[in-house]
């Protein structure tokens, strides 16, 4: 199987995983910014939350098929609804919470891809293959 959509996803959730670690930072050293990084920011978490959402059904609908591999499908949706619980519930209430969540899903998700790729590499079809053992 082709791993592209988990190396896509990968991709994507790693810049989110970036621009949450490093935003806040840059609104530290440049506070004049920050109505219009408000602005960039909003529009990049739209932008971001369909390309997560796309690119984790995309990688994670193959493993749907196989009772095996439940696991990856769950790590994947948790870190869907993190990421989208951060983005759309966080941003109402705190920036500390939206980022915090952002962060855990983006990791969950990256996670999940890698995980992902392993299975769908490992073509685990055997119930001995040692990658059954890490689900």
């Amino acid at each position: 199987m082709n791993n592209s959509f988990d190396r896509i996803g990968i991709c994507i959730s790693s810049l989110c995983l970036i621009h949450c670690l490093i935003m806040p930072f840059i609104l530290l050293v440049f506070p004049a910014l920050h109505t219009e990084a408000h602005e960039i920011n909003d529009l990049f978490h739209s932008t971001f939350a369909i390309l997560v959402v796309i690119s984790a059904s995309l990688a994670m609908y193959p493993h749907c098929k196989k009772p095996g591999n439940k696991s990856v499908i769950t790590k994947a949706f948790l870190g869907v609804f993190l990421v989208l619980t951060g983005i759309y519930y966080g941003h109402d209430h705190s920036e500390l919470l939206e980022t915090v969540l952002t962060i855990l899903g983006s990791t969950v998700l990256i996670w999940a891809h890698f995980q992902s790729m392993k299975i769908k590499h490992s073509k685990c079809e055997d119930e001995k293959s040692p990658c059954k053992a890490h689900h």
